[in-house]
């Protein structure tokens, strides 16, 4: 955990789209508060926590010349003009003397580039939930700057796209930390131009007036500076009107930081608690959306089951009382065996990366199993950007199934049916039923068992998805931006049948054509019989298909209803909500033994110290000389006070 509650730290989130320029403005920011001057900071190589690449032209050949900060090009450095730097987040955490310290968090570009040809977002999707895990890790954040380009007078999709994704998943009070900096200020005289009436425009239509961009919460920077402290160290020369746009981009942008870093020492931090709550609800509702598909599914078989030896118990009774001389031992025995079935979460010391396109699961009798897996002891963490079965953070397609990444889950548990037995009694035990009384009494004490069990059962149920309703509605009331369908429980489970029903078509497709070869050559009798199974399987489709419906249409009733009340639920009333899930007494701990395993997931990915880079200030500047005297006045307040 990196700390955040001591008045030293100063915590940057960074969020933006693909190419605003997040890591070149961590280069730049890592140079103001190194250096008093552009010239200090040519003297001395610079400061580049990120390696970063520039295409130049050569002043005396004219040619094309890559050029790095470590003064290094690589084969791989040719990159596709604006591919995103920035595939994972990442802290660049700035220290000087252990007085103060500056975490900058770095974030993958929203609105990706890969995302540029399909419109469904799957690329950027998975940054968000990177990004998302990643502060979790912070107790506050002081500011959550959000980069954008100068002049951009209208909202793109992308755009669009990015400052949704972004702040519908921040909890409300984070809206006094929001900031904005315009990067490559230079082209607009250092203002934001049309950006910011476009911004406001967008906040005013997403009902996200609590934002109010003005001249306290927006700052424009020039980049610049970083590529010519670069050109300078691989030797390219400047002439004087060139040196004199650098010195006055510099001065303005170390001017601006200033101001940016006092700004945000006046701000009351953001718990993150908020925000992570959330997220944490969201993600809870995934895996309950998930680990309940089965359950209930579980359940109906099971109530069915039930349902049906409740019935032959029954009959078998009346049979009894009518004519007791039909009372047999061994039919007793029969009657009175009831077995069902019951889900079991089985923990990994590993995971497994699963294939869950429709491509690679099939359908076996009335269940629709994922079967491809496509890494298993998968190291890729929760976002799977280091799985091997991509080739990596670079790779879009499973090399394994050929399908996209977005298609793909990383898993820490498998699940199971067990078998349940309820009534096994002994030889022992069916010996002394000797009477017509004693085996009434039997099956009366059975029939009550069962009819107490589909109770239960159906109980069970109904405050699942009453709870998944209502986790739903409390992230449309505590987010900035109300959540997509996509997120409601309910569009999880529409989403499991419209896979089941395409699975289950393609089969039954196949089964046709199978049975018009095999109808052929064989005779009569077996034709029959490939029919008598088809058709069973078509009914058991059928049946599934039923009993999801019931489970969406209980769930959209409970969503309503929820929602007509007016109720606005509050984060300790939805907690303790999930509590009682787990408190359920047949499948409670299964909900928390898999919730229980996708946060030990978590803290495995946020134990992977790999993604921290500290970068000691060697010379104090300026900027950083601000931050200590900001921090010293800080403390002469709190003294007087």
């Amino acid at each position: 955990m990196f700390a955040a509650g001591d008045k030293t730290t100063i915590n940057l989130l960074l969020l933006g789209e693909t190419g605003t320029g997040k890591s070149t403005w961590i280069n730049g920011f890592a140079n103001y508060v190194s250096f008093e001057s552009l010239a200090d900071a040519e003297e001395g190589g610079g400061e580049f926590p990120i390696r970063t690449t520039f295409m130049v032209i050569d002043p005396e050949t004219y040619e094309d010349q890559m050029i790095t900060t470590d003064k290094n090009v690589l084969p791989g450095d040719s990159a596709a003009p604006g591919q995103s730097v920035t595939q994972e987040s990442r802290l660049y955490s700035f220290t000087y003397d252990g007085s103060v310290t500056v975490n900058v968090i770095d974030t993958p570009g929203l609105f990706s580039t890969e995302d540029d040809v399909c419109d469904n977002h799957a690329k950027d999707k998975e940054h968000v939930d990177n990004i998302l895990h990643f502060i979790g890790r912070f107790d506050e954040l002081h500011a959550i700057c959000i980069l954008l380009k100068p002049n951009q007078a209208r909202i793109t999709s992308g755009f669009a796209y990015c400052i949704r994704e972004i702040l519908r998943h921040l909890h409300e009070s984070a809206s006094e930390n929001v900031i904005f900096v315009i990067t490559n200020a230079k082209s607009t005289n250092f203002q934001p131009g049309n950006t910011l009436p476009t911004l406001r425009a967008f906040l005013a239509a997403n009902s996200l007036g609590s934002i109010k961009p003005g001249r306290n919460n927006v700052y424009c920077i020039e980049n610049d500076t970083v590529q010519h402290i670069v050109e300078h160290i691989n030797g390219l020369p400047h002439d004087d009107n060139a040196r004199r746009t650098a010195e006055m981009s510099w001065e303005k942008s170390v001017e601006t930081t200033t101001k940016l870093l006092t700004y945000v020492q006046n701000l009351q931090p953001h718990k993150v608690a908020g925000t992570q709550c959330i997220y944490n609800t969201r993600r809870l509702i995934g895996i309950l959306s998930n680990v309940l598909f089965d359950t209930v599914k579980c359940s109906m078989n099971n109530l069915e089951k039930l349902t049906d030896k409740k019935t032959k118990v029954t009959e078998r009774r009346s049979e009894i009382q009518r004519s007791p001389e039909q009372f047999v031992t061994e039919d007793l025995r029969e009657t009175l065996y009831t077995e069902i079935q019951k889900i079991e979460v089985k923990k990994l010391e590993h995971s497994n990366t699963v294939c869950k396109s429709p491509k690679c699961s099939e359908v076996v009798g009335n269940e629709r199993h994922f079967k491809q897996v496509c890494c298993k002891k998968c190291k890729g963490f929760i976002t799977l950007w280091m799985c091997s079965a991509f080739g990596g953070i670079s790779g879009a397609k499973c090399k394994q199934c050929g399908c996209e990444r977005g298609e793909h889950e990383w898993r820490a548990t498998e699940t199971h049916l067990k078998k349940e037995v309820l009534f096994d009694d002994s030889e022992a035990g069916i010996e002394k039923v000797l009477s017509r009384d004693d085996a009434l009494s039997k099956l009366n004490a059975h029939c009550d068992r069962l009819e107490h069990l589909i109770d239960s059962i159906e109980k069970e149920r109904n405050q699942m998805l009453q709870t998944g309703a209502i986790m739903s509605l409390y992230l449309q009331q505590n987010a900035l931006l109300s959540a997509t369908t996509s997120d409601n429980l309910g569009a999880c489970l529409r989403n499991e049948l419209a896979a089941f029903e395409c699975e289950s078509s393609k089969r039954h497709s196949e089964m046709v054509s199978h049975l018009s070869e095999f109808a052929k050559t064989a005779d009569e009798k077996d034709t029959q019989r490939v029919i008598d199974e088809m058709n069973q399987d078509i009914n058991d489709v059928i049946n599934v298909k039923e009993n999801l419906w019931k489970l969406i249409n209980a769930y959209d009733d409970y969503y309503k209803k929820a929602g007509e009340t007016g109720k606005v639920y509050t984060t300790l009333e939805v907690c303790s909500m999930i509590d009682e899930l787990y408190k359920l007494a047949r499948d409670g701990e299964t909900l928390k033994t898999a919730v229980l395993q996708v946060e030990r997931c978590q803290r495995l990915a946020i134990q992977n110290d790999d993604s921290k880079i500290s970068v000691v200030i060697r010379k104090i500047s300026n900027v950083w000389q601000i931050i200590k005297s900001k921090k010293r006045a800080l403390m002469s307040h709190l003294t007087v006070w």
